[in-house]
């Protein structure tokens, strides 16, 4: 076998060096450090920028700072046309950020008594049974399913939605769906596998232990408590008036979707009711003036990994976790990303009491995602800007490292390759 000539490897190396210099030259804005009002003001000035810079119709954001909804505001369009600006009342559909909100909702069952967090979700499905498999479905318990680590896929490009309410597939249908249905990819608990059928099973669930629609459950159990009052899972209770129009990278306006997979992908919400469910996970003082839906050791258990699983991207229960560089708390958080162009983002330090909430109407909103959360990260955890950035380069090569490792291994097959074709010749 022929080696890798120095030439061929420095050339490998310069490339993933270019590439990782280049992300690591991407712009990090900085926000003003100081009060909050320093952050309000960066967000006033920068906002307007990236709405152009992005090609985006309207974003949202609430903010919340030592345990208190501070900052409330639309920017840009929910309907360009008619030019109806965006507001803190502003509907959007939420995408994955529902899954978070459905755990909540898992959580409040747990605390009754109604179901147990490592019982096999089986025990609990008379609608629905998992396919024989390689793997022992018995171990696909609540704990997994709310935090990733059952071994379930998602689906390949996420839920396809449908156009029409009319033409939506039941919950069975959608679970046993050939492409988008369950499959238990590897063995329950131990990995994390980012699964939107789970939060299908949960749904399932929710509803065969209450007796209720998964929607009315929701209702009564999380959104009603909160005063969510304008946040839903039914698209047929959405107030059509005040849901924003959703649009293409080019800005044309684009159909609405609508799910059957209500608890992965379903919410209809805005940033004044999101804000009151992000300082529902905060742990209140005798102080605070607002709503814990669940005990302090239930919150504590949400917002830490899972099961010992080591993992750069750990779960909790029904949010993601992650560091930032040189701490030693988390930032609890979830994405969410969802066909046509729904953007949507909620964040929150528990003990820090600081959080965060975005909502976007085009694709451009991911971008502008990016720019406030970093911003943000790096005014509630006093990080310098060089400490960002090194946080980031951290990221990147969590990333670079492996793709070199597989990538030398793919140049030498393929110089062997070479060498052996020369030798037929």
């Amino acid at each position: 076998m022929k080696r890798l000539t120095k030439k061929s490897i420095l050339h490998f190396l310069l490339i993933m060096f270019v590439i990782t210099l280049l992300f690591e030259l991407i712009d990090i804005p900085v926000a003003e450090k100081g009060n909050p009002d320093s952050f309000i003001k960066y967000l006033d000035t920068k906002v307007p920028v990236y709405l152009k810079k992005y090609t985006t119709a309207g974003l949202s954001v609430g903010l919340i700072h030592d345990g208190k909804i501070i900052f409330l505001k639309g920017y840009g369009y929910a309907d360009l046309d008619k030019k109806i600006s965006v507001t803190e009342k502003t509907l959007f559909q939420a995408a994955s950020v529902s899954k978070p909100v459905a755990a909540v909702g898992i959580m409040r069952l747990v605390e009754k008594g109604n179901i147990s967090l490592d019982s096999p979700v089986q025990n609990y499905l008379t609608r629905w049974h998992f396919p024989e498999g390689e793997y022992d479905s018995s171990e696909v318990t609540i704990r997994r399913l709310l935090s990733h680590s059952a071994g379930l896929a998602n689906p390949a490009y996420g839920y396809d939605g449908s156009e029409s309410p009319d033409s939506l597939r039941s919950i069975e249908e959608s679970l046993s769906h050939q492409r988008e249905g369950v499959k238990i990819e590897y063995k329950p608990g131990t990995q994390y596998l980012y699964s939107g059928v789970g939060y299908t099973l949960l749904q399932l669930l929710i509803e065969e232990q209450t007796g209720l629609r998964f929607n009315d459950y929701m209702k009564k159990a999380v959104l009603s408590p909160l005063k969510m009052d304008s946040s839903t899972y039914e698209s047929g209770e959405v107030d059509q008036k005040n849901l924003a129009i959703v649009y293409s990278d080019e800005g044309n306006a684009l159909p609405n979707l609508y799910f059957t997979e209500k608890a992965a992908a379903g919410l209809y919400s805005n940033t004044e009711d999101l804000s009151e469910f992000v300082l529902s996970m905060i742990p209140a003082d005798t102080s605070d003036r607002h709503t814990n839906l669940l005990k302090p050791e239930t919150l504590k258990e949400i917002n830490l990994p899972q099961k010992d699983i080591k993992d750069r991207q750990p779960f909790g229960l029904g949010f993601a976790l992650q560091k930032p560089l040189f701490r030693d708390y988390y930032e609890v958080y979830h994405y969410g990303t969802q066909g046509p162009g729904w953007i949507s983002y909620i964040a929150f330090f528990p003990d820090k009491k600081e959080g965060i909430v975005m909502l976007s109407n085009s694709p451009g909103g991911q971008a502008i995602r990016y720019q406030i959360r970093t911003s943000w990260l790096q005014w509630v955890t006093g990080s310098t800007n060089y400490m960002m950035k090194i946080q980031k380069l951290v990221n990147i090569l969590k990333i670079i490292i492996p793709v070199t490792f597989f990538g030398l291994i793919l140049l030498s097959i393929l110089l062997f390759i070479k060498s052996r074709m020369k030798l037929k010749n």
